[in-house]
């Protein structure tokens, strides 16, 4: 189905819209698109052969009064758009520091892509798959009572065909019992799948060939869309012209990534500390939400944020990361996946 939103044309594609009792294609009419849905944004038109122009505004007070919030937005990005692996590792299992990939891949600007393992680098997504037991109280059954198809299905260890619905809640977190996987990342990078070849890995940001941008559930196993750049993020910021995150919540340094009404991508990072006791302390998501809808910001996810949180322009940081979760050093955290322009 197609929108049009303030010049915008928007495509909502349902992928397993019979799952959740809907056509397929059909329309979501909820303040977040349900999982399982693409959305596909015209890009602002490419001028050919041209380097993107980037414009970033320096937000005073943003993350606290005392922390800066950094707004990027960037004309003809979409052929410029890249999701980097980190420089040293192919695809993931080693973290580097977001200037040391944007630097080796000669970004212009560049930010902290989606969340990782820390322990190991491996790159994580947002999806999560339930298994043996929890998987058949998914669909109401036990294993006397489910047919032999879901019963093979549910003893995978990785059963993506439920990852959408699995132990969303605390309820069903505590019902699996600690059962829970989460879904490999996606990174697509240079027209390869690098990352996430057999399942998805939840939200996704990335761009098609046909010149649009590229937010929500996509699987490239499943999908027949052509797309040559992707990364894993966090959850919807916002969707359609509406905020989508609940009011309160954790105040930390954020990262995020959207579309504006003008088809532009936009960058925004703000500083902060996540677990200093005491000084300003960031944004909720819902904050971020409402900051980036306060300038023309139609579509946003949220990629990883705290210790995490990094802006670098031609190589260097400009912002204050927070490597340790502490105010004192100012230093860089080493992360996987980078958004690079």
């Amino acid at each position: 189905m197609v929108m049009q939103a303030c010049g915008v044309v928007v495509r909502l594609i349902g992928t397993i819209g019979l799952l959740l009792g809907r056509s397929e294609g059909g329309l979501s009419t909820e303040s977040t698109p349900p999982p399982g849905f693409v959305v596909q944004i015209s890009a602002d038109t490419p001028i050919v052969g041209a380097p993107p122009q980037i414009n970033i505004t320096k937000l005073p007070g943003a993350g606290g009064s005392n922390n800066f919030g950094f707004l990027t937005t960037i004309t003809n990005g979409h052929p410029h758009f890249r999701a980097l692996p980190p420089f040293g590792g192919h695809p993931c299992g080693i973290r580097t520091k977001t200037s040391v990939t944007a630097e080796h891949a000669g970004c212009s600007i560049a930010v902290n892509g989606g969340p990782f393992n820390m322990g190991n680098g491996d790159c994580m997504g947002t999806g999560t798959a339930c298994f043996g037991p929890c998987c058949l109280r998914l669909y109401g059954l036990s294993r006397l009572s489910a047919p032999l198809h879901i019963r093979v299905a549910c003893r995978a260890s990785m059963h993506p065909s439920v990852r959408a619905r699995a132990c969303a809640g605390l309820k069903n977190l505590y019902r699996c019992h600690g059962r829970v996987r989460m879904l490999p990342g996606v990174l697509v990078h240079g027209g390869k799948v690098l990352e996430g070849a057999t399942a998805g890995g939840g939200t996704v940001f990335g761009k098609t060939t046909d010149g649009h941008w590229l937010l929500g559930d996509y699987n490239p196993s499943t999908s027949t869309l052509d797309v040559p750049e992707a990364l894993s993020a966090f959850q919807w910021l916002v969707f359609n012209g509406t905020v989508t995150p609940t009011a309160g919540g954790e105040v930390a340094p954020r990262t995020a990534i959207g579309v504006d009404t003008k088809g532009r991508l936009v960058l925004l990072e703000v500083d902060g500390c996540e677990k200093c006791a005491t000084g300003d302390q960031g944004l909720t998501l819902y904050g971020v939400a409402q900051l980036l809808l306060s300038h023309g910001v139609l579509n946003a996810i949220n990629l990883d944020g705290g210790g995490s949180s990094s802006m670098v322009v031609n190589g260097s940081f400009i912002n204050r990361p927070t490597c340790i979760d502490t105010w004192v050093p100012i230093c860089e955290r080493a992360v996987t996946t980078v958004v690079c322009v």
